[in-house]
Order: structure tokens, then C-alpha cells, then sequence
């Protein structure tokens, strides 16, 4: 089974985002804000079958601070 668990570190400006593979698979993890818009690809490889963690250190693909706000996590395996 396919899955991906979150949890907050330290001062909350940070995540870290654990996902399990049954199967290799292409995976793609991204960091989107509120409005839609991307902020950040955390994966985009092909991934043995294995549980592996990526941590969000709170910012951008510029390496500026995202801001303090609510964000989602798009998790893609195979598709």
C-alpha cells in the first residue's frame, strides 16, 4: 500500500513527510500554497520500494522562506 504520513518539527516551520512504495515506482512530491500555486518540488525521481522521509525546511525552490501559512503536499507514485 501506498502511503505518506506527515509530522511538524521542532518550531513548526519545518515538516517532514514520510511516504511507503509497495512497488519502484516515478514519484513526485510538491509543496503547494493555498492559492494553487507551486513553491517547491521536494521529490521527482523513480523510488525503489522502500519508506523514504523528505523534509520541508520551509522554503521555497528560490531558497527563501515560504512564510508562515497553510500549505499541501501533492504525492504522486506511478502516474
Amino acid at each position: 500500500e501506498t502511503s505518506l504520513d506527515r509530522e511538524p518539527l521542532d518550531d513548526g516551520t519545518r515538516a517532514a513527510l514520510e511516504y511507503s512504495l509497495p512497488a519502484p515506482a516515478r514519484v513526485t512530491l510538491k509543496i503547494y500554497d493555498v492559492q494553487g500555486r507551486m513553491v517547491r518540488t521536494l521529490v521527482d525521481h523513480e523510488a525503489a520500494a522502500v519508506t523514504f522521509r523528505a523534509l520541508w525546511d520551509g522554503r521555497n525552490g528560490s531558497g527563501a522562506a515560504a512564510g508562515r501559512g497553510m500549505y499541501f503536499a501533492r504525492f504522486v507514485a506511478g502516474g
